[in-house]
C-alpha cells in the first residue's frame, strides 16, 4: 500500500525551522499548492514569492494571478517579478531552463535578506531527485551531483522524501487547485524527456521503482559523507593555509593514490579541470592557470590557491602626505602604515616591520606602489645595488608574494621593501638627529 504524505511527519521534522518566518517559493503548480497547503496548515508564518518568467504566453500571466488570488484569500503576503528569460540567456550564453533558475533564486535571495526571513521553502520531490540523478549522469557528473537535489543552511526541501504520485493524491484528497504547466510535456527539455521517457516507463514497469530509488539515494549520500570525510583528510595532509592562501605539497601530491578523483572534488567549486592542474604540476616555476576570480600558481614546491588573481598593479603609486611638521601620522589605504618623528635612534634590534629612515633624506615625493621591472636599490646589510627582481629571486618570491609586495618610493627610488629591507641611501643611525619612524601593521 502506498505511502500518503503526511503533515503531522512534515510538521515534526521541520518543527524548529516553522517556527521562524519563511519565504515559499509558488509557482501555481500542483507541488508548490500542496506545500502552500501544508505551511497554512501547520499555521506557519510565510511570504509567497512567484516568479514569472513571461514564456508561455497567457499561462504565464494566468498562473501569476492565480497565486495571487490564493494569497489574497488566505491573506498571505503576495510578490512577484517578471523576468524576460531571453534577454538574460542571451548576454550568459546559459540554456533556457538554467537561466530562468539563476534569476529566480537571485531574486529569492533577495528578498530573503531585505525582508530579514529565515528560510527559502521550495516544492521539490522524490521525483526531482531521481531526475536530477539521471541530468547529471548524462553529464558526467562526480558523485555528489547524483544524489540529487539537497537542502542547504537557507533552503529547505520538505517534499524531498515524496513522490509525485503522493502529491498529486495529497492534491486530489483535499480538493486543491492548481495550475497545469504546459511546458511540462515539452520534450525539448533534457529534464521532460529523463521524466516522460525514461521514467515514467520505469515506473510503469516497476511499480516500486521510486521508493527503491529513493534507498539507493540515501545510500548515495551516506557514501558522500563518508568520501567527503575522508577527501578532507587527505587534504588536510597536503595542504596548509598560509596569507589566506592554500599551498598545496607537490611530492605529497603525487603520492596521493587515485589522485585525479581528489583533484576533481576538491578544486571542482573553482572550475578548474584537472588535466589543466596535472599539466600544471609538471610546469615550470611560476606558470599558473586561472578561473577568475581564482589562479592556481606552480611555485617552486607548492600549488598555490589564491582568490586574488594577478593585477596589472606594476605601476600604480599611491601618494603618501606625511603632513608639514612630520610628527606623526598614519594611512590606511593601500595598506595600513603609521609614522612618526623621533628624535634618538633605538639601541634594541629593528623588526621589519618597522623602517627608520632620515629626515633630511626624505623630502620630495613620497608614494607607495608595487615595484617594476628595472627598479633597483642599496639593500641594507647587502653590498652594492641589486635590482628588485633579483631581489625577489633570492628571496624565494613566487607571483603571489610579489603582486602582494608594497613598496615605499622617494623621487621614485626605492626606500623600503615594506616589511622587508630597507634602501641604505635614506636610512637613519645613532647619528642621525632627525629621524621618521615607519611602522607597517598586517
Amino acid at each position: 500500500m502506498k505511502r500518503q504524505l503526511q503533515i503531522n511527519s512534515i510538521q515534526n521534522d521541520y518543527r524548529s525551522q516553522f517556527k521562524r518566518t519563511l519565504l515559499l517559493a509558488h509557482s501555481g503548480g500542483v507541488d508548490s499548492c500542496v506545500l502552500a497547503d501544508v505551511l497554512l496548515k501547520s499555521k506557519c508564518n510565510f511570504l509567497v514569492a512567484h516568479a514569472n518568467f513571461q514564456l508561455r504566453g497567457s499561462e504565464s500571466l494566468q498562473a501569476q494571478q492565480f497565486v495571487s488570488k490564493w494569497c489574497l484569500s488566505n491573506q498571505i503576503p503576495f510578490f512577484y517579478v517578471k523576468f524576460n528569460v531571453n534577454a538574460y540567456q542571451k548576454h550568459t550564453k546559459k540554456g533556457i531552463q538554467e537561466a530562468a533558475r539563476d534569476l529566480r533564486y537571485q531574486w529569492f535571495d533577495y528578498l530573503l535578506e531585505i525582508h530579514q526571513l529565515a528560510y527559502l521553502l521550495t516544492a521539490h520531490h522524490l521525483n526531482d531527485q531521481i531526475e536530477t540523478f539521471f541530468f547529471n549522469a548524462i553529464r558526467g557528473s562526480g558523485l555528489s551531483g547524483l544524489y540529487g537535489i539537497k537542502e542547504t543552511e537557507k533552503r529547505l526541501r520538505p517534499l524531498l522524501a515524496y513522490s509525485k504520485s503522493q502529491i498529486v493524491d495529497y492534491a486530489h484528497q483535499y480538493q486543491i487547485e492548481y495550475i497545469a504547466d504546459s511546458s511540462n510535456v515539452d520534450l525539448s527539455y533534457q529534464r521532460n524527456y529523463i521524466r516522460h521517457q525514461v521514467i515514467a516507463p520505469l515506473e510503469k514497469s516497476k511499480p516500486k521503482f521510486t521508493q527503491q530509488f529513493s534507498n539507493t539515494l540515501k545510500n548515495m549520500h551516506q557514501a558522500h559523507s563518508f568520501i567527503n570525510t575522508e577527501l578532507n583528510r587527505i587534504q588536510k595532509s597536503v595542504s596548509m593555509l598560509k596569507d589566506n592562501n592554500l599551498y598545496y605539497s607537490l611530492s605529497k601530491l603525487k603520492n596521493i593514490k587515485h589522485l585525479e578523483f581528489c583533484l576533481f572534488h576538491w578544486f571542482q567549486t573553482y572550475n578548474f579541470k584537472v588535466s589543466e592542474i596535472l599539466k600544471l604540476m609538471n610546469a615550470e616555476n611560476g606558470k599558473y592557470i586561472v578561473q577568475s576570480p581564482f589562479l592556481l600558481l606552480k611555485s617552486q614546491c607548492h600549488l598555490i590557491l589564491t582568490t586574488k588573481a594577478i593585477r596589472q598593479t606594476d605601476h600604480i603609486r599611491f601618494h603618501l602626505d606625511l603632513g608639514d611638521d612630520l610628527l606623526q601620522g598614519s594611512t590606511e589605504y593601500p595598506i595600513r602604515l603609521k609614522w612618526k618623528a623621533i628624535n634618538f635612534f633605538p639601541n634594541e634590534t629593528i623588526d621589519s616591520n618597522f623602517a627608520l629612515l632620515d629626515a633630511q633624506k626624505i623630502k620630495g615625493k613620497l608614494t607607495v606602489g608595487k615595484m617594476k621591472v628595472g627598479d633597483w636599490f642599496y639593500p641594507c646589510g647587502m653590498d652594492g645595488r641589486v635590482s628588485i627582481s633579483k631581489y625577489f629571486r633570492n628571496m624565494k618570491y613566487n607571483t603571489i608574494d610579489k603582486q602582494n609586495q608594497w613598496v615605499l618610493y622617494i623621487n621614485n627610488r626605492i626606500a623600503w621593501v615594506i616589511g622587508k629591507r630597507c634602501d641604505r641611501r635614506f636610512t637613519a643611525n645613532h647619528s642621525t638627529k632627525d629621524i621618521i619612524s615607519f611602522e607597517y601593521i598586517r
